[in-house]
């Protein structure tokens, strides 16, 4: 309920819940318009990695792409990232979390090296993005009028 409260005090984003009703509230709260980056599994990566082909004139898969680039790229760095890169495609079990600053820059360097493009890169990030609402981005769960009206007493 602490949450619930900070958010309807405080109205971070500017909702204007101090002059919505409690039912209003409450809906608002559980309307999803928000996204988050979520973790992308390891099977949701290979695929990504599968794709990018273009038989009409013979472009490589991704994963062919970052596997050539781990093997023969110019740079020693990216060839390092690109090998990173594999792992975590190849890999059961693993997660590429775009939520670190980390991840980011071994993506922007696949870019940079001319491994994947820019838009590849925007496929990939849209694979980690889900919506949600601010009550679930908040770990409300679903909230309620009653919940709304109970929090509304302590402010």
């Amino acid at each position: 309920m602490k949450a619930l409260q900070d958010e309807l005090k405080n109205d971070p984003l500017g909702r204007g819940y101090a002059s919505m009703s409690d039912a209003e509230v409450a809906a608002d709260l559980n309307t999803v318009y928000r996204t988050r980056i979520v973790p992308i599994s390891s099977a949701e990566l290979l695929a990504w990695a599968g794709g990018g082909a273009d038989d009409a004139s013979a472009t490589p898969s991704r994963y062919e792409r970052i596997e050539d680039a781990a093997a023969n790229h110019a740079s020693p760095a990216v060839r390092g990232v690109a090998k990173a890169a594999l792992r975590l495609i190849e890999r059961d079990g693993t997660q590429l979390d775009l939520n670190l600053p980390d991840r980011q820059q071994m993506v922007d360097a696949l870019v940079s090296g001319g491994v994947i493009t820019s838009t590849e890169k925007d496929d990939l990030y849209s694979l980690g993005t889900e919506s949600v609402s601010r009550a679930q981005e908040l770990g409300l769960g679903v909230v309620q009028v009653w919940q709304v009206q109970h929090v509304r007493r302590f402010i």
